[in-house]
């Protein structure tokens, strides 16, 4: 579960709720519920369906999400043909990296 609670909060940016109003809070919590919730359902049917394990089912859920994002990036590419300018949207600047 706690895996789950740091892709909402890092991956989605559901974990900052800074200068928020108590409604906006409670609509956000009910949408982050109902996520979590789906995604259990569906982790439970495909473990009951095949009997692998439910980390093998998040990490498929990534690798769509993921092939979904390369799809949409390289159609953009292929009309913009600035790669270089799509890549740096995913990609660190090697100077900023700190080894």
């Amino acid at each position: 579960m706690e895996v789950k609670n740091i892709y909402l909060k890092e991956e989605l940016k559901l974990g900052d709720f800074h200068l928020q109003s108590f409604e906006a809070l409670e609509k956000r919590f009910a949408v982050v519920v109902l996520a979590i919730n789906y995604t259990q359902i569906q982790e439970t049917l495909a473990y009951l369906r095949s009997r692998t394990p439910l980390a093998n089912f998040i990490r498929q859920r990534r690798l769509e999400h993921l092939q979904v994002l390369l799809r949409k990036e390289i159609q953009e590419a292929r009309q913009s043909q600035e790669v270089d300018t799509i890549l740096a949207k995913f990609l660190p600047v090697a100077s900023s990296l700190v080894i």
